[in-house]
């Protein structure tokens, strides 16, 4: 039987996905089916080089895609030939493209996908997009932006980088992750200060190495060990927020001295996100040193409760609050935005909660599994 290796593209655009219908085809169990739109892999390309082809020369669709943007594979025996298909994740900036060989074409929420008739090798796929979306709880916001705890950690295995990919799929505004220094200085992403909970191994994150901490199989949503989860490097997390268009919200947990904290901002530099990138800390004393290097760096100070003085405080050194939201009230927000201050709260997975807390205009609102229904335009806006 002819073997076919293709590659498709899951295209989306402010939260809808490209659905594309075949026209009349030599096969029947193809014709008038819908399909994510791609095409062969030629000999010597890359998946991602072969669709980014594919999608110029047969839509006229200029976009970029990465190894990074890789979502799943699927194989399937048609009658006349075995199809495997690999599918990458496409965010673009216009729903413009030109359609040549497909007669019809729909904008879909992920949720309706499965109301098509698909192509018996993308049906699993749309039905995936389907059950993964059906999982986000959707609450009405108006003009506040969501960030995404520790990547769509709701769905995925915290701080990794299937979470920061599916929060990147997503219309959150931001994704939020955290942040150590090893042993010997380099950045890695997780939360706590040693890897028991996520991995069942102890091991203290600033008394190993980068290469010992790559090495541990991290758990999954439901405990068991998963063989390809590792920690994060930074760079890794950046690029996803790079190439996803979502702003870098990152927490630096580690007490860092002055020369970590300067290579810190230089490594995030050189992946050119410093100005998409938010710092945030409980530890008041490094971002005010970020705050004497970056004038006009977007800081936010973490707190689990208002402290005496805080808001004359955060006005001298031109930071923003980032607050628990059980410590927050109306007042309180309003005496903020006052002082010229934005707020954050953490973290939010009632929607009825967070409803009522972008009734009373929260700027940011950081959630495990929350989406809102309508995403304010230009993600990347400051």
């Amino acid at each position: 039987m002819k073997r076919l290796e293709v590659v498709a593209g899951i295209i989306q655009y402010r939260g809808r996905i490209l659905c594309m219908q075949r026209g009349e085809s030599r096969h029947a169990y193809v014709s008038g089916k819908y399909e994510f739109p791609g095409g062969k892999v030629e000999k010597g390309e890359t998946g991602h080089e072969a669709l980014m082809r594919e999608l110029r020369e047969e839509m006229n669709m200029k976009v970029s895609v990465s190894a990074g943007d890789y979502y799943t594979t699927v194989e399937h025996s048609y009658p006349d030939f075995f199809l495997r298909m690999h599918l990458y994740r496409v965010r673009v900036e216009t729903p413009e493209f030109q359609r040549k060989e497909h007669i019809h074409h729909e904008w879909l929420r992920p949720e309706e996908l499965t109301r098509l008739d698909w192509a018996p090798a993308d049906r699993p796929v749309a039905e995936k997009l389907c059950r993964e979306e059906g999982a986000v709880i959707r609450f009405d916001a108006s003009s506040t932006r969501t960030i995404a705890h520790r990547g769509l950690s709701g769905l995925r295995m915290e701080n990794t980088l299937e979470a920061f990919s599916l929060a990147s799929a997503h219309g959150y505004w931001g994704i939020e992750t955290d942040v150590h220094q090893t042993r010997d200085g380099e950045f890695i992403i997780l939360h706590d200060d040693d890897t028991d909970r996520i991995s069942g191994e102890h091991h203290v994150v600033s008394e190993c190495t980068l290469e010992k901490l790559r090495n541990i199989p991290l758990r999954d949503l439901s405990g068991c060990g998963e063989k390809n989860l590792r920690m994060p490097l930074l760079r890794e997390y950046i690029r996803i927020c790079r190439d996803g268009g979502k702003q870098a919200v990152l927490e630096i947990k580690s007490r860092m001295q002055e020369n970590s904290l300067e290579k810190l901002m230089k490594e995030i530099s050189e992946e050119g996100m410093l100005e998409d990138t938010v710092f945030i800390s409980f530890h008041m004393e490094m971002l005010a040193f970020i705050r004497k290097c970056l004038k006009k760096q977007r800081i936010q100070f973490l707190c689990g409760r208002m402290e005496v003085n805080l808001v004359e405080k955060l006005a001298d050194l031109e930071m923003d609050l980032d607050i628990h939201h059980a410590a927050l009230t109306e007042e309180i927000l309003n005496t903020l935005h006052v002082s010229g201050r934005e707020v954050n709260v953490w973290t939010v997975d009632d929607p009825a909660r967070a409803e009522e807390l972008c009734s009373w205009g929260v700027d940011y609102l950081t959630t495990n599994i929350l989406l809102q229904n309508e995403v304010p335009a230009g993600s990347r806006e400051g």
